[in-house]
Parts: structure tokens; sequence; C-alpha cells
């Protein structure tokens, strides 16, 4: 697992170095903020519109998570995952954490955006801002525009929402602006008046007069010009036949005129560090080579350069867009082609030395060295699991070459683990390539990993368990071989795989006590609570099955107080209170299991699991089975009706739900002829 990220830049607001303030701006902000749910700043690359928002949110002391997006973050996952991040600073202590969206959420995305945006939102300070800057980087066509638009009217009452764009707001922004929930403020509004100007070449230069008004009439009032046309006087007077049309052309000539006033070294030292998002003094210090490193930074952050700092153990820099854009244009003429390549690998190899896998990953793939790149994503695949960013992976893992994914079946391992739960049958056709190879390369580690994985997906699945025999078989001549002496994690993983296999296709293998014991086990050791409760929970389905009432009683027992832990997930709990309900009915304590299972469908609702058709069925089967044990026969029919209308009996186990809700209402009924029919019609099957 990678180590703990630093405080990313994309979460940390800009700290100003005497910045302009403008009051006829922050009024405009204010009074948008007053009557409107949301604010939406559009204008031009270099328009001044994060030092805008950045001075506001200083001027009026207003608290909150500032949010640099980038094209990562087209993966919803990735969106709510840095999210819960930012948030982590307003979370108290015992507080749960902000749920991940994890693929069980993918059904219902406005459901799971509602419930996440509701409870941010109840945990930011009164009157709090959420600033999403640089929100252009989107694409037009992801889904995050639609979540933003529950964000928007989840907003509680003095609170800010404002995007900052480079680009025209989406159409589900402009529905909202066109319904008046949303105020937009465009180029128009963001021009510096010349008034603006003479401020800022106060703080900026000594620039008055006649001059100031060429300078400001050269920019037309836009902030990226004023600020290279006031660092570059020497220019400033220059015939406007010399000066090219557009502002980005604009800015990287004025930009150009400054670059080429620094020392090569200095040059050198910028167009190198621009190749990182965030720049650590220290970081900087050791791929330049350049023991100035600090000062530089720090100078072209007080010269209002396009450079922002954050300061905490570590100072942290980082270049604006589209200054960062501009330096890594100049890249190959100032290193050279040879040492801009070497440059970029050892870059890359230093970031991933210091356990940063996401830059590692994006340095490597930029630079073309996939193997690298492999590595780190192997090296990060399992933290990017945990956090629900299953599409990230598999982007990342899409952008190596085909020829390199051939030779590497961990990728395709990682790409099947990543689709268990929302692609089962695409799962296994990664995961069983990557047997082969592992197999025929003598990896047992991975062979057994991935043998473990498919068992999974037969699970996840839920429809037909035949062909899991020979996957169990598979994992049962491997589990003997693979070294699993101090490895607790690997070997959990591979004996609740083996246990969920044997009770579904080999109840009688020779070798269920002994992996019932290993199982039993692992809840014991100090392991993270949602570990030990799936654990739990695939023991005691074990337990229910073989009616083994004396080890169930010690696992209910062992994981009582780990279903109130705020870190359990909702699909945790559900799952444990699904089997929980269970076990009680066959306990006879009808009571504790009707909560339980009230518990289970309660969770099923309100956390968006509707499409989880399988885990209601077997909810629902539990509820029949109850029901007819206290001889409710209202109950027991309503129950079977449910299970009908859910059901999809083409599928195997649907189909059996169907039938076993059928044996228990018409046996209630006292209907045994059609009792035995129906037990004769499901084992024909």
């Amino acid at each position: 697992m990678p180590k703990k990220q630093p405080q990313l830049a994309k979460l940390t607001r800009p700290r100003l170095h005497k910045a302009v303030d403008r009051e006829r701006l922050f009024e405009l902000l204010d009074e948008a903020r007053e009557h409107k749910s949301a604010i939406c700043m559009v204008g031009p690359p270099g328009a001044g519109k994060t030092t805008l928002v950045a001075s506001w949110l200083d001027a009026r002391e207003i608290k909150g998570i500032w949010y640099q997006v980038d094209p990562g973050d087209a993966d919803l996952a990735t969106f709510f995952y840095y999210l819960g991040e930012a948030a982590k600073p307003f979370t108290r202590k015992g507080q749960r954490p902000l749920q991940l969206l994890t693929p069980e959420y993918l059904q219902d995305i406005e459901g799971f955006s509602r419930r996440f945006f509701r409870e941010l939102f109840s945990r930011l300070p009164e009157g709090a801002g959420l600033v999403l800057d640089n929100y252009q980087e989107l694409p037009v066509d992801v889904p995050v525009h639609n979540v933003m638009t529950q964000a928007v009217s989840e907003l509680p009452d003095g609170m800010t929402l404002l995007t900052a764009s480079r680009r025209d707001p989406p159409d589900e922004y402009a529905r909202l602006i066109a319904n008046s929930k949303v105020a937009l403020i465009d180029w128009k509004a963001l021009q510096f008046t010349l008034e603006e100007a003479s401020a800022l070449a106060s703080i900026q230069s000594r620039v008055q007069g006649d001059l100031l008004k060429e300078v400001y009439d050269v920019s037309d009032g836009w902030a990226a010009g004023l600020t290279l046309l006031l660092s570059d006087s020497s220019s400033m007077t220059r015939a406007a036949g010399d000066r090219p049309a557009g502002r980005e052309s604009l800015f990287a000539y004025f930009a150009d005129q400054i670059f080429r006033q620094v020392p090569p070294g200095t040059q050198e030292f910028l167009v190198t560090t621009a190749l990182l998002s965030q720049v650590p003094v220290s970081l900087a210090s050791r791929i330049t080579g350049n023991p100035a490193a600090a000062e530089i930074l720090e100078d072209f952050y007080r010269r209002h350069l396009f450079t922002h700092r954050r300061i905490a153990k570590e100072t942290v820099y980082w270049y604006h867009a589209l200054f960062r854009d501009f330096l890594l244009s100049r890249i190959s003429n100032v290193l050279g082609a040879d040492v801009e390549s070497r440059t970029r690998l050892r870059v890359a190899q230093m970031v991933r030395d210091r356990g940063e896998t996401e830059e590692a990953v994006r340095l490597f793939l930029e630079a073309g060295h996939w193997n690298a790149a492999g590595d780190q994503i192997e090296a990060g695949a399992e933290f990017l699991l945990s956090g629900g960013r299953n599409q990230t992976l598999r982007d990342w893992i899409s952008s190596l070459p085909d020829s390199l994914l051939c030779e590497r079946p961990r990728l395709h391992y990682w790409i099947g683990v990543s689709l268990l739960q929302t692609h089962p049958p695409g799962a296994r056709k990664h995961l069983e390539f990557a047997v082969a190879q592992f197999s025929q390369d003598h990896e047992l580690d991975h062979h057994a990993l991935a043998a473990a994985a498919i068992i999974d997906s037969y699970f996840y699945e839920w429809s037909d368990f035949r062909p899991v025999r020979q996957w169990v078989e598979v994992l049962e001549s491997l589990i003997d071989q693979v070294r699993l002496e101090g490895r607790p994690d690997l070997a959990r993983r591979l004996h609740t795989s083996l246990l969920t296999g044997m009770l579904y296709v080999a109840p009688g293998n020779r070798m269920l006590p002994s992996i019932v014991q290993r199982v039993s086990e692992f809840i014991d050791t100090d392991i993270e609570p949602n570990s030990k409760v799936s654990t739990a929970i695939i023991l005691l389905s074990y337990c229910n099955i073989a009616s083994d009432m004396t080890l169930g009683r010690s696992v209910v027992t062992r994981c009582a107080a780990l279903a109130a832990l705020p870190e359990l997930t909702p699909i945790n709990q559900l799952w444990w209170q699904l089997r929980l309900g269970y076990y009680h009915e066959l306990s006879g304590d009808y009571s504790s299991s009707r909560q339980s299972l009230d518990r289970a469908i309660d969770l099923w609702q309100s956390h968006g699991f509707r499409q989880l058709t399988g885990t209601f069925l077997l909810i629902a089967g539990y509820q029949v089975s109850l029901a007819a044990s206290e001889g409710d026969l209202l109950r027991t029919q309503i129950w079977h009706e449910r299970i009908v209308a859910a059901a999809d009996t083409r599928r195997p186990m649907d189909a059996w739900q169907v039938d076993e809700a059928k044996v228990q209402l018409e046996a209630l009924r006292g209907n045994y002829r059609t009792v035995a029919e129906v037990a004769e019609d499901t084992v024909a099957r």
C-alpha cells in the first residue's frame, strides 16, 4: 500500500501575497451568496478567478473546502474520495467517515450523491464554502455535472458552492442558472478596471500614468496580461505590431520575455519542477540539484508570477496551469531531448520513492516508461480499490501498450478484481487469463489469489454456482503450497474464499473443518474492522447452513461490538444483520431475528442498494422462513409475493429462492402435495 499522501495542492486554498482586494467583485459575490444557492464563475485562463475567490474567502473569513479539479476527477469515485479527504478536518471524533463510492452504490448514483452531500454539508461550519477550481478540467459528458446539481439541491442556507471555470457551464448548470438557482459571474465582470489595474501596479511595479494606461489597453483588463506586462517593463513600450493577437499567444509572448531574463540555471529549474503538480522545496532541490530552490520559488511567488504557496511542515509551491503549460512547452528547448527524457525518468523515480503513487504513475506514463508505470500501478491497485476507484485503476492499465499487458498477468488480475462486483463474467475473463499465466510461471501466490477471486465472482453474480467446484479444487490444491506464515491478510483472503466455495458446492469436503477453524481464528486477530466483519459474515453463514449453533454463538459474541463501529461500511452492516437475523431464527429467538432482518431491509432501502436483487432475495427468503416459523401466514404470503415480483427465474439462484419461498408458504397452508411437487421440480432442475 502507498505511504500516506502529503496534503495535496488540489485540496489546499492558495495563500496570497499582497493580492488586490477587488471590492467591486467582493460585493457581487456577497450578493450572489445571499440570494443564490451557488455561484458559477467563468472566464478565460489567467482571468484571476483563483486569486479573486481566494482573496474573497480570506476577506470574508469564510471557512470550508477548496478543491482543485483535475482530469482524474472524471471518475466519480475519485471525485468523492478526495471530497472525503478534504472533509476530514471537519470530522468530529467518533463520527463515521464519509462514504466512499464503492461498486455497490453505482446503480443509484443520484441517491448516493444526495446522501453524501447532505452529510458533507452537515459537517462544515455554518456559512462555509465549497470551491471547485479549474472546473473546466472535467469533460462535458461525465456524470460529475449531474452530481453537482444534487450538491446544489442539498446546500443549506448560508452555505456556498462556487465553481471557477475557463469554459461555459455545462447544460446541467445552464439549467440551474436559467432557473435562478445559480449566479453567473462572467468575463465581463472579471475584467480589471483601470482603477483595479492601478492598485495591482502599486503592488507589483511603479508603473503609473500614461504607461499604465497603455498596459491596461494592451491587456484589455486581463489579469495574466497585466501581471506579465507589469513584470516586463522593457517590453511594455514595444510597438503593438510586434505583439501577437489572442490572450494565450500574448501570455506565451510576454512569459517568454520574462523567461529569457532569468539565468539558464533558473530556466532549467523552472521547466524541471513544472513536471510536478505540486513542488515541495526538498523535492525541488533534489530533482534539480539547485541549492537555491526555496529562494527561486519564493521569488516567483512574491512577484505574483503564477506561483502558489502552502506552508505546513514543509513549504509546497505549485504553478498556475497557464504558467505550467508555458514552462512545459519550453522543456525540450531548455534541456534538450536526451536530457529531458532522463530528467522525466529521474523525477518519476524520486516521486515514487516518496510514496506518491498517483503522481508517479502519471509521470511514468507521460515519460513512456511503461514497465515502471506497470510496477506502480500494481503497487497502488489495492489502495485504489479500497477507495472505490476501480475505474481509475482500469484507466491507468488501459494506458499501457497491449504488448505489455500480455506479459504482465498481474495487471489482468487487478482488472478482474476491479470488475468483480459490477461485471462478474468480465472479471472472470481477465482472472482466467491471469490464472493460466500464473500457473505457467509458477507464481503460486497470485495463482491462488486469482482462483479465490474467481470463486468470489460467482458469489457476486449470485446465479449459478456449479462452475465453482473446479475452482474450489484448484484453490484447495494450492493453499498448502503457498507460504502463509507471517502473511495474515493473504491467508485470510484465501481461506474465506475457499470456505465460501465449499459452502455452495462442496459441503462434504474433507478440508472443510480445518478451513472453518482457520477462518474462525482470523476473527481474533488484530485486523481492520471491515475485514474482520466480512470474515465473520462468511463464518456465520457456514454456522447457519451447517446448524453449528455453538460456533455461531461464539462468532456473534466475539463480533457484537463491531456492528456499532462508525467505520463499518453500510454494505457490511447489511450483510451482518442479514446473517445474524437467520442465526437468531435458527436459535429460536424470533424477536431478535425480526429486528435484524428489518434492519437489513432498512439498510438495503436507505443506502441505495435496491439494485442488489440477489441480496434482497436472500433477506426476503429469511423473512419468509421467520414468518413461517412463527406461523404467520399473512406475513409469509407477503414476503413470498415480494420474492416472486423481484426474481428473474432464468437465474438458477433466483428460481431456487422462489421455490424455497413457495415450499414454506404451502407447508404452512398444509398443502403438502404442492410442497412435494415444487421440491421435485427444484431437484430436477
